[in-house]
C-alpha cells in the first residue's frame, strides 16, 4: 500500500511504470550512475612503480593498480620531477587490472645524475569511480638524458679521422667517408672504433681535407654511458 497523499502515490506509481519499462542495459546504467558512481569517494590509489627506462632516458613509466581516467592522466602538469613538467603524457595501457603512463621529458633538460623529488597529482579514477589521487611524492635516482653531440671531425695524418664528442660515448660506429662525391675505402681490418669521447676512422688510402665529409651508416648506433642517443647530423665537414 502507498503510505501518503494522493499525488505521492501517484508519483511512485509513475516512477515505477519508468522504471518498467527501461530496457536491462538502461537499468544497468542507472545502477552503475546512482550506486557505484556515486557511492565511491575514496582518492585513486598512490602508482605501485615508477620508473626512468633503460632504452630512453627521457621516458618514465609509472604503473597504477587500477583503470584510471585517461583525460587527467595525459595532463603533463600533473607530473613534476624536481622543477621541470614532462613535454608528454600518455596511457599506454588501461585496464581493471592496472594501468601504465608514460611520459616523457625533453632531451637535455635532466642535466645531471642525482636525486630528485618527483610528485603526481589529479590523477582521477576511470568513469569517476575514484577521486583524484593524494598528491604522491617521492626521491628517486634519476640518470642525466643530455645526448652527446658531435662537436669536430679532424683529418689526422692523411688516412685517418677523429670525430669528437662532447662525453664519452659507447656502442657501434659506422660512417662513410666521401671526397668529391666519391666514396673513400676504409681499412678492412678496422675500420671504425671508439676510444673515449672519440671515434676514430680508419681509411685504407690517402686523402685531403678539400671536399671531405662524414656520413653515418644506418648501422651507426652511438650513446653515452647512460644510454642517452648521440646526436650525429647526415653529413659532417672533416677540417685539419
Amino acid at each position: 500500500a502507498c503510505v501518503g497523499s494522493e499525488y505521492e502515490c501517484l508519483c511512485v506509481l509513475d516512477e515505477y511504470i519508468k522504471y518498467k519499462e527501461k530496457t536491462a542495459e538502461e537499468k544497468a546504467n542507472d545502477f552503475i550512475e546512482n550506486v557505484i558512481t556515486k557511492t565511491t569517494s575514496s582518492p585513486l590509489p598512490a602508482p605501485t612503480k615508477v620508473i626512468q627506462t633503460t632504452a630512453d632516458r627521457s621516458v618514465f613509466e609509472i604503473t597504477f593498480p587500477t583503470k584510471i581516467d585517461p583525460v587527467s592522466a595525459q595532463v603533463v602538469t600533473n607530473y613534476t620531477l624536481g622543477n621541470i613538467n614532462p613535454a608528454y603524457a600518455e596511457v599506454i595501457s588501461n585496464s581493471e587490472t592496472g594501468a601504465i603512463v608514460k611520459i616523457t621529458f625533453p632531451v637535455g633538460t635532466i642535466t645531471s645524475t642525482m636525486q630528485y623529488p618527483f610528485s603526481i597529482k589529479n590523477i582521477t579514477g576511470y568513469n569517476n569511480a575514484y577521486e583524484a589521487m593524494k598528491e604522491y611524492s617521492n626521491y628517486f635516482t634519476v640518470y642525466e638524458n643530455a645526448a652527446p653531440v658531435l662537436v669536430d671531425a679532424k683529418l689526422v695524418g692523411n688516412s685517418m679521422i677523429n670525430l669528437e664528442f662532447s662525453e664519452n660515448i659507447v656502442g657501434t660506429p659506422s660512417f662513410n667517408v666521401i671526397q668529391n662525391g666519391v666514396l673513400v675505402p676504409l681499412n678492412s681490418a678496422q675500420s671504425c672504433y671508439i676510444s673515449g669521447k672519440t671515434v676514430v676512422i680508419v681509411l685504407s688510402t690517402t686523402v685531403t681535407a678539400n671536399n671531405l665529409t662524414v656520413s653515418p651508416t644506418s648501422s651507426n648506433y652511438l650513446t653515452d654511458e647512460n644510454a642517452n642517443r648521440a646526436i650525429v647530423p647526415s653529413s659532417r665537414t672533416v677540417t685539419y
